[in-house]
């Protein structure tokens, strides 16, 4: 069965590169001698697979971003967290491999299913995506708006496509790249990357093997809070540090290495066979998370994590791997391409969680009952309970839960698709099948310190809870699309999916029981286009497409579980009503694209806190209850807004960049908050959504009659500010930020080789990608989190082909 699925496997990422990706080596004659004048150059026009075919970003319609790989190796961009500023409408939260926040057109999912389809050579990365290195691929794509037609269920706000190259038949080449960089808090960071093409059999069969590495070193500072002086007040933030309150020093340090291979044979004129296997493993510890307050009071670079207990160290090991097969037919009429996915994610995440509180409210305040209300007296055995722990009544008691996460995701998926050849006739068309298979299964060990650990168990080296969940999701699709040439400029495009996902889920452990739900979804996601060519390179077009996410099931891991616990949540459904325009004019010396947009949530999951007391049971064991998180079908939710990207060849071989967007994404109803009993009142921003965001970058390029050449380029990125909880929007809020890069370099003839200097956020602003909410509770840590962008970093980064 996997020989007959290798040999049916499509050429999907064939299809989804740019047509020079496979080119030959240039010759190795030096360029003509360019012309002494002020004349600027034309844009290169963008090859996009969108569609699933190859168009020119001019024929269609939709809003999309695209650049090529080896614009983001001259850029210096390594990952796509690096990259996706430049993005409108995009916000990539960054937190770990694995731990990605994704949003586009400010479609935030605090939960559930993505929001956002992530696809590596056109396999969906699932729920713990990681982030690939970006050396040695062919290009990316980014398309807003929903695309639940031909990319399925998660893609509500966009899609992001990520297209490595393949093996090249027809020459040899080998590239190295590398670069060394320091940060202003002391701390060094270094990448290494190497590629090899080889004709194995020239002009049929081909191989490429790509290798990298990237480490940074640590800058972060772990700091616990004194135990022994709680604040004056639950709601006040903590005055007093003792002065071994310092954990770890330096300790978010970071390391990245992995490989791919390509494998491509050309088995005939109209048949080519391709496999690509691709591995990228990491260890981050502590995360890049940082605290605002503590920053505040020492000056920068502070997270409170960590523990001087014997516990373990905030980690996240995440390894990936991949292995797709591939084939491309060309039948005459239409290809018939073929895309098999088998991918594997393991993900090992430790993290510690302070708690500092009164030692007579210690199980309530684990149960996540805060002020304003009023704490009832605890009853007799529990108190006996914390007396005989030896913890005085009105001490404060400080400790911690250490928890031990381990998920492992296997995903196997097949897509067949039809793709109509391009002729004369007014009619073009794309139909598929799909199916994916899902298992998940993670495992979680919870453990308390020394001062809570006689109460609750855990503190002898065994978890005093284990909680087991198995996850299994089978996917079932069929799409279509048409497109018809009404006139030689009006089309009309018309496209529809139907969705089947079948759900089998159990957890065993903490507030379950082990009972197994079989929850079924099913949904219809049609599309609706009409698009006017106003020159043949300027295309308006008016879209209404409809994009979805399956809802699922919620389990408890607290004992006991909440009693208003909902076991299921429905799916949530998009539509989005958008008019927008792709032109590249001025004789193709200035590319011009926007798009206005109306996006309609309905049904739309969030994620609530829900609660349960501490108990005694008849045996006179302590159950200490908790906070749990739940998602629920909250209501209505929209987002508008307006985004524009601009790109200008100017005189002086000057390039210039524009792309900005705005964005009114709130609450569209009044919702029960959950926080307080009181209403989250509609007009609410969601999470993480900045209204207003842009990017601008000048570049500059003098080139010399033998083929060397200069360039420099500057770069600026301002993002608007955010808050991270929908339920108390006044709290952990980010500031709006600016960011300058800057970049200057030397290149020889043809481009075998460039040298640049680079000095990324010059200003050195403390930008956060994403910040998240308080703990819930002030007799937690109340410090907010967020996930900084780099700080000022200076080095040098040189460039190799032969």
């Amino acid at each position: 069965m996997l020989l007959w699925l290798a040999l049916q496997s499509g050429a999907s990422a064939a299809q989804e590169s740019t047509p020079q990706s496979n080119d030959p080596l240039p010759a190795q004659d030096p360029p003509a001698e360019p012309k002494k004048d002020d004349a600027s150059t034309k844009l290169e026009k963008v090859v996009v697979t969108a569609n699933k075919r190859e168009q020119l970003l001019t024929d269609v319609p939709m809003a999309v971003s695209a650049i090529s790989g080896k614009d983001l190796e001259k850029n210096g961009e390594r990952t796509f967290a690096d990259y996706a500023q430049k993005i409108p409408a995009l916000n990539f939260g960054y937190y770990g491999e694995g731990r990605q926040r994704i949003s586009i057109r400010g479609l935030q999912a605090p939960t559930g299913v993505s929001t956002v389809a992530y696809l590596v050579d056109g396999i969906e990365q699932g729920d713990s995506p990681p982030d690939p290195d970006l050396f040695d691929i062919d290009h990316i794509e980014v398309l807003r708006g929903p695309q639940g037609t031909l990319y399925g269920a998660g893609a509500v706000g966009g899609a992001i496509k990520i297209l490595t190259n393949r093996a090249n038949p027809y020459a040899f080449q080998t590239k190295f790249l590398g670069s060394a960089g320091y940060n202003v808090a002391g701390a060094w960071q270094h990448d290494v990357n190497a590629m090899a093409n080889v004709p194995l059999i020239p002009g049929e069969l081909g191989a490429r093997v790509v290798g990298f590495q990237r480490s940074a070193d640590g800058y972060i500072t772990v700091r616990e809070p004194d135990f022994n002086n709680p604040p004056s007040t639950p709601a006040y933030r903590f005055k007093s540090y003792s002065s071994r309150n310092i954990v770890a020093s330096d300790a978010n340090t970071t390391a990245v290495r992995g490989g791919r291979l390509a494998v491509d044979w050309k088995a005939g004129n109209d048949l080519t066979i391709g496999a690509k296997y691709m591995t990228e493993s990491s260890k981050i510890k502590y995360g890049p998370m940082q605290s605002v307050d503590l920053d505040e009071r020492y000056g920068g670079y502070n997270v409170v994590q960590g523990c001087a207990c014997a516990l373990s160290d905030d980690i996240t090991d995440h390894d990936y791997a991949q292995t797709t097969f591939n084939v491309d037919w060309n039948w005459g009429f239409a290809k018939f391409e073929s895309v098999t996915g088998i991918a594997e994610v393991k993900e090992d995440i430790g993290s510690p969680l302070f708690i500092v509180l009164p030692a007579v409210d210690t199980a309530l305040a684990i149960a996540g009952q805060t002020p304003p209300i009023t704490i009832p007296a605890l009853p007799d055995p529990i108190r006996q309970i914390l007396l005989d722990a030896g913890l005085p009544t009105e001490a404060a008691v400080g400790d911690m839960f250490d928890f031990r996460l381990i998920n492992r995701h296997n995903y196997t998926s097949q897509e067949f698709r039809l793709v109509s050849a391009p002729t004369d006739f007014p009619l073009t068309w794309t139909a598929g099948l799909f199916y994916k298979l899902e298992n998940r299964e993670a495992f979680e060990d919870v453990y308390s310190g020394p001062n809570l650990g006689p109460i609750l168990g855990g503190n002898d080296g065994t978890p005093y809870e284990q909680v087991n969940l198995h996850f299994r999701t089978e996917e079932y699709a069929a799409y279509g699309q048409l497109e018809y040439a009404i006139t030689q400029k009006l089309s009309a495009l018309a496209g529809v999916r139907y969705y089947r996902a079948n759900l089998e889920d159990t957890a065993v452990g903490g507030g379950t029981d082990g009972s197994v739900f079989t929850p079924r979804f099913k949904d219809v996601s049609p599309k609706f286009t009409l698009s006017y060519h106003v020159t043949d390179s300027a295309l308006a077009y008016a879209t209404a497409a409809k994009g979805f996410r399956i809802g699922g099931v919620n389990f408890s891991t607290i004992d006991p579980p909440p009693p208003n616990l909902t076991r299921y949540y429905e799916p949530d459904v998009l539509w989005n009503y958008e008019v927008g325009m792709n032109t590249l004019i001025f004789d193709g010396r200035l590319s011009a694209n926007f798009a206005l947009f109306d996006c309609q949530w309905k049904n739309l999951q969030d994620e609530i806190v829900v609660r349960s007391n501490p108990t005694v049971d008849a045996q006179g064991n302590f159950h200490p209850g908790g906070n749990e998180r739940m998602v629920i079908n909250a209501g209505r939710a929209y987002s508008r807004g307006v985004e524009a990207e601009l790109s200008a060849s100017l005189p002086l071989d000057l390039t210039w960049t524009l792309s900005g967007a705005y964005l009114d994404a709130a609450i569209g109803q009044d919702q029960a908050n959950p926080a307080n009993g009181g209403v989250i009142p509609k007009g609410t921003r969601l999470e993480n959504v900045p209204r207003f965001a842009g990017n601008t970058s000048l570049t500059h390029e003098l080139r010399f009659g033998n083929g060397w050449g200069l360039a420099s380029s500057v770069n600026y990125t301002y993002r608007g500010r955010t808050h991270a909880d929908i339920t108390n929007p006044t709290e952990a809020r980010s500031p709006a930020y600016h960011l300058v890069d800057l970049r200057m370099g030397v290149h020889g003839q043809n481009q075998r080789w460039s040298v640049d200097a680079f000095a990324n956020n010059v200003l050195n602003a403390r930008a956060s990608s994403f910040t998240f909410q308080n703990s819930g509770t002030p007799y937690t840590l109340p410090f907010h989190t967020d996930v900084p962008l780099a700080y000022r970093t200076v080095g040098l980064r040189a460039n190799v082909t032969f």
